[in-house]
């Protein structure tokens, strides 16, 4: 069964948004795996010249995961900024911990 030419433009999208819906419930691991099928697939898709007649839906799904990728950099960027601000309430309760430690003598 062939694939219509529309077909790996749509998986591309489908990996986009999926890859941003794992993002939005920090399974990042699961967006390091789509990223690599997507990856795949966007060589796979343009490893041949774009015919004419599909430029257009090709600049549309370019811009499309152009769109989604902003929204997973800014999950992203917000998943770090949480992650090092965790690390650093971590990091003043270990030296609290010592603190207490050290006044009662134990440390």
């Amino acid at each position: 069964m062939n694939e219509t030419p529309e077909a790996p433009l749509r998986r591309l999208i489908s990996l986009s948004v999926a890859m941003c819906e794992s993002g939005r419930v920090d399974a990042w691991n699961d967006v390091a795996a789509l990223e690599s099928e997507r990856g795949r697939l966007l060589r796979e898709c343009f490893a041949m010249p774009i015919a004419r007649e599909a430029a257009g839906d090709v600049a549309k799904t370019l811009a499309r995961i152009l769109a989604l990728d902003a929204e997973l950099i800014a999950l992203g960027v917000a998943a770090q900024r949480k992650l090092a601000a965790d690390l650093e309430a971590v990091e003043r309760g270990g030296i609290a911990t010592d603190a207490y430690r050290n006044v009662q003598g134990n440390g």
